[in-house]
């Protein structure tokens, strides 16, 4: 179990919206290769505050900064019905590397994939097996509506 970083993280909040985070599913601008490892990671509102679409575009831009010499493809992740998603990317990485963009970039949790399968790293040390796939999760036709809750006004 990796150690968490107490600094800025709701525990509580952890727990109103874990099945939230385990319901998540996710849009790539390309396809993903079944046995996929890797990782899928926002950083978008953190430790789950909503800030303005410029902070969170700013903050993206940092996050693909930080990963510019991994593979990776961006995309997002959000509920099943995509009203709340943020842009997120997946990363071909080692989970170790997931857990320190988890910390860096102030993310209650990180999807991790394994082989293609699916598990959720908190921000408190916790893994949460998923019991699916990544490709489970993916949307192939990504109607994405126009509302997004996702961004603060």
């Amino acid at each position: 179990m990796l150690t968490p970083e107490k600094k800025g993280i709701a525990p509580s909040l952890l727990d109103v919206y874990l099945d939230d985070y385990k319901g998540a599913r996710f849009v790539f601008a390309q396809p993903l290769p079944k046995a996929a490892s890797g990782c899928v990671i926002t950083a978008f509102n953190p430790y789950g505050r909503k800030v303005g679409i410029r902070k969170n575009r700013c903050r993206h831009g940092l996050l693909i900064d930080a990963i510019r010499h991994f593979r990776y493809t961006k995309g997002f992740g959000g509920d099943k019905q995509m009203q709340y998603r943020e842009a997120s990317v997946f990363v071909y990485c080692h989970p170790k590397l997931a857990w320190r963009y988890l910390r860096r970039f102030q993310q209650n949790g990180v999807y991790l994939v394994r082989r293609g399968e699916l598990h959720l790293l908190l921000a408190d040390g916790r893994e949460l097996k998923l019991g699916c796939t990544l490709g489970r999760r993916i949307r192939k036709r990504p109607d994405l509506p126009r509302l997004n809750r996702a961004q603060a006004l």
